[in-house]
């Protein structure tokens, strides 16, 4: 059987906004950012924890992090940032292949077809 992504929170038209105004399409992208910005601030970022490292320099992460604040409730209109490159084709297009797809996406909306 063939596996797909059918994001939980996509489906329930559901957006996460963090205290600084980042806003994310769930919690499981959005608490390894937010976890990183922390360890950053303090000058200990080396100290994240490996798996941590790994989630938020994913391609796909690190697509986000380049615009981070075109993403930002405080900077853009919510329907800028839904309607943003970044969350209707980078992130959705990456669901595509196992080779693109986020850690996170597939741990935790991986279907089966």
């Amino acid at each position: 059987m063939a596996k797909k992504i059918r994001c939980r929170w996509e489906q329930d038209k559901r957006l996460l906004v963090n205290p600084d105004g980042q806003a994310f399409p769930c919690c499981y992208l959005s608490n390894n950012y937010y976890q990183s910005t922390v360890y950053e601030e303090r000058g200990t970022y080396d100290e994240l924890p490996d798996g941590h490292k790994a989630n938020i320099e994913h391609p796909v992460m690190a697509a986000y992090f380049e615009c981070q604040d075109e993403y930002n409730v405080f900077k853009t209109d919510v329907n800028d940032i839904l309607t943003s490159q970044w969350f209707t084709e980078t992130l959705p297009n990456s669901w595509d292949s196992d080779e693109t797809v986020h850690f996170q996406c597939k741990r935790m909306c991986e279907i089966d077809e």
